[in-house]
C-alpha cells in the first residue's frame, strides 16, 4: 500500500510537470482555469489511489519507455483541456464522461505499446513494412492489456478500452480498422486529435523533427474539411503539406485526406496551435 501511495505521488507530479510543460507552449489558461486544473489533478490522483492496477501499469510504462509515458500523460492533459473547453462553450456530448475519465483514457490510449518491441517503439528511422505492422498492433494489444487487467471486474470506464483500441480510427474510415462510428465517437476524436498533436508537434526527442506549428494546425484543418467543401483550400493545403520534409511529416502526410475529423470537436486544438505562446 505504501508503495502504491508513492507511485501515485510520482505519477501526480509527472502529470503536473506535463501540464506546466504544455503551458509553456500553449496558453492552457484560455482553456482550463487553474482551479479547475488543480481539482482535476486531485480527482485523477484519487482515481489512481482507488485501484492499484492503475499504478502498476502506469509505472511499468514509465520504466519501459519514458517518451511513450510522457506522451501518454500529455495526451491525457490535452484531451481533458479540449473536453473542458467544449463544455464551457456549450457543447453537449452524446455520451457524458468525467474529467478524470478523459485523463485516464488519454493516458491509457497507448498502453498496448508495452507489447511492442522497444527497438521498434523508439526506432530512429522509418519503419520497415514488418515493423509498421507490429506497431499497428498496439491498439489491439492495448485492448487486450485492459481486458486482462480488469478480468472479472468492470473496467472503470468503457472509454479507456475504446481509446486504447480505436484512437487511430477516422470518421472517413481511413484508420487502422476502418471504424467510422462508436458510442464514444466524440471523446475518441478528442483523444485522436490530442494524440497526433502531441506526438507530431510537441514530442521533442533528439532524432525527431517536430511538425511546425502552422503546418500542424493546417493538417488538422485539412482533416476537418468535408469532401469538396472548399476545393481551392483543400488543394492549397494538400500541396503545401505534401512538401513537408520532417521525419514525422513524411510519415503523417503520405495519405492526406479530408473528412477524417469532426470540425466541431477538433477546432479547439487548431485554436491552441494558432494562439500558441511564441
Amino acid at each position: 500500500m505504501k508503495a502504491d501511495k508513492q507511485l501515485v505521488k510520482i505519477v501526480k507530479l509527472d502529470l503536473e510537470n506535463q501540464v506546466r510543460l504544455l503551458d509553456t507552449r500553449f496558453n492552457l489558461a484560455l482553456f482550463v482555469q487553474e482551479n479547475d486544473r488543480e481539482a482535476t489533478v486531485r480527482a485523477f490522483s484519487r482515481a489512481l489511489g482507488k485501484n492499484s492496477q492503475y499504478i502498476g501499469q502506469i509505472a511499468s510504462m514509465r520504466e519501459y519507455s519514458l517518451p511513450t509515458y510522457e506522451h501518454s500523460l500529455s495526451t491525457g492533459v490535452l484531451g481533458w483541456a479540449v473536453d473542458d473547453f467544449l463544455r464551457d462553450h456549450g457543447h453537449t456530448f452524446k455520451e457524458e464522461v468525467s474529467p478524470s475519465d478523459m485523463i485516464l483514457a488519454g493516458i491509457y490510449h497507448d498502453i498496448g505499446k508495452k507489447k511492442v518491441r522497444k527497438a521498434v517503439l523508439e526506432s530512429k528511422g522509418s519503419f520497415s513494412e514488418q515493423e509498421w505492422e507490429e506497431m499497428k498492433e498496439h491498439t489491439k494489444k492495448g485492448e487486450y492489456v485492459l481486458d486482462k487487467l480488469f478480468r472479472g471486474k468492470k473496467i472503470p470506464h468503457a472509454l479507456m478500452k475504446a481509446a486504447a483500441r480505436y484512437h487511430h480510427e477516422d470518421l472517413n474510415g481511413s484508420g487502422y480498422e476502418g471504424l467510422i462510428d462508436h458510442k464514444y465517437q466524440e471523446q475518441l476524436q478528442i483523444i485522436t486529435g490530442a494524440d497526433i498533436t502531441h506526438a507530431a508537434h510537441l514530442r521533442i526527442v533528439d532524432w525527431q523533427d517536430p511538425i511546425p506549428t502552422q503546418e500542424m494546425a493546417e493538417y488538422l484543418e485539412l482533416g476537418s474539411l468535408r469532401p469538396n467543401e472548399n476545393p481551392l483550400r483543400e488543394k492549397y493545403l494538400m500541396e503545401k503539406l505534401s512538401e513537408l520534409k520532417t521525419h514525422e511529416g513524411k510519415a503523417m502526410f503520405k495519405n492526406l485526406q479530408t473528412g477524417k475529423y469532426d470540425p466541431k470537436i477538433i477546432w479547439p486544438l487548431i485554436a491552441l496551435l494558432t494562439d500558441f505562446k511564441r
